[in-house]
């Protein structure tokens, strides 16, 4: 029900629609009532949003091909770029109603090949690795956008890493970083791919978990076992006390 001036202000109530580059994304306009007129706006703050769309007396209206106000009010957007991503807002005007409220919209992009090559064909997982030696892991994106970048990490911190690109001439991308690291049995490594288009940034997580091989466990266990065995032998050879 739309209320007279009624306003939108909790950030929890503002639903955030994940779409996929390249797709076509319909967002519904949050306020519903008895309206004459839909008006969608795009910004952080309504106040200095920029409008990018409408619809009065079933008649729409917009600054680009790119949007489209259908006849709920919901606002079409087509062919969806990383610049598309951001906050919008929709007012409704009617009568007796003036109505607004906000959704955010988050651009993914899985248009590129991307993965940890140890993973292969996952792009994350678990490796059974020995304890006292270390591991090379590779991490690999193609087909990205000119903007991609790769960075390593162990929790939050960033791994350095050697990076690897591609001949100029080769049509198709490719950009991987390696790093070299002890075989700690920890937090997860994670290989996190970023690309920005007009500001706005974008990304995709991998993950690789060390974890020890089962001779390795085997040799835990019966160092455990040894040690163990030492100790109580040492004990049943103590001399009694004196009574």
């Amino acid at each position: 029900m739309c209320y007279k001036d009624y306003i939108q202000t909790a950030l929890a109530n503002w639903p955030v629609f994940s779409i996929e580059k390249g797709e076509t994304a319909v967002v519904p306009c949050v306020p519903k009532g008895d309206e004459t007129a839909y008006f969608w706006s795009k910004g952080e703050d309504f106040a200095t949003s920029q409008s990018v769309a409408s619809r009065v007396l079933g008649i729409p209206s917009s600054d680009s091909e790119k949007y489209l106000v259908n006849e709920d009010g919901s606002l079409v957007i087509y062919n969806v770029t990383l610049a598309e991503g951001g906050r919008y807002h929709c007012r409704i005007v009617s009568e007796n109603a003036n109505c607004r409220g906000a959704v955010s919209i988050e651009v993914t992009v899985n248009d590129f090949t991307f993965g940890i090559e140890q993973c292969e064909p996952s792009e994350s997982c678990t490796l059974q690795v020995e304890a006292s030696k270390e591991t090379k892991l590779t991490c690999t994106a193609k087909g990205g956008p000119s903007s991609l970048s790769l960075k390593w990490f162990n929790g939050s911190k960033e791994i350095n890493s050697v990076s690897s690109e591609p001949p100029l001439n080769e049509e198709s991308s490719t950009i991987s970083e390696t790093i070299t690291v002890p075989n700690e049995f920890g937090l997860p490594l994670t290989c996190e791919a970023v690309a920005s288009e007009d500001g706005q940034v974008c990304a995709r997580l991998a993950h690789v978990r060390l974890d020890k091989t089962d001779t390795a466990k085997e040799q835990t266990d019966t160092g455990k076992l040894r040690a163990y065995q030492s100790i109580r032998s040492s004990i049943s050879i103590l001399p009694r006390p004196i009574q």
